[in-house]
């Protein structure tokens, strides 16, 4: 974690920029398939690269340990952590609402296909504005 005193520096901070020389939505779109496309190339070894090069940190592993789960939980002020699981409920509900609604639309027939996936991984950016609520919303779907 950073911090930041002051509104110039905490302007500089939120300000994220696209990397210098990056114009516009396509040479985004090509950036972000050219990494896509590595990690599934390279797995693991390009996730720390670009872990350590967007984050600045680099893991010791990957997957988080129960007891560091139940630490960081134990660790929350309760005000928070009952936002946050009103949060996750309401996010399970929503989900298991639009389930219901497929397949309803007036003009078109809509559906989804589910494919049962064994394990995921998640990114959640941490960077100058952690946001548990992008955890929750990707990963609780």
């Amino acid at each position: 974690m950073r911090i930041v005193r002051g509104l110039t520096p905490a302007r500089d901070a939120l300000s994220r920029s696209a990397p210098a020389g990056l114009g516009g939505d396509e040479d985004r779109e090509r950036l972000v398939r050219s990494i896509v496309d590595d990690v599934a190339r390279r797995g693991d070894a390009a996730l720390l690269e670009y872990t350590e090069r967007f984050d600045g940190v680099v893991p010791a592993r990957w997957e988080v340990a129960g007891e560091q789960l139940t630490a960081a939980r134990k660790s929350l002020d309760p005000a928070l952590a009952a936002t946050i699981e009103m949060a996750a409920e309401r996010i399970r509900d929503f989900h298991a609402g639009q389930k219901q609604s497929l397949g309803s639309g007036q003009n078109a027939p809509m559906g989804w296909r589910f494919r049962p996936i064994d394990r995921v991984g998640v990114y959640a950016p941490g960077g100058t504005a952690t946001l548990p609520s992008s955890l929750l919303m990707t990963a609780i779907p």
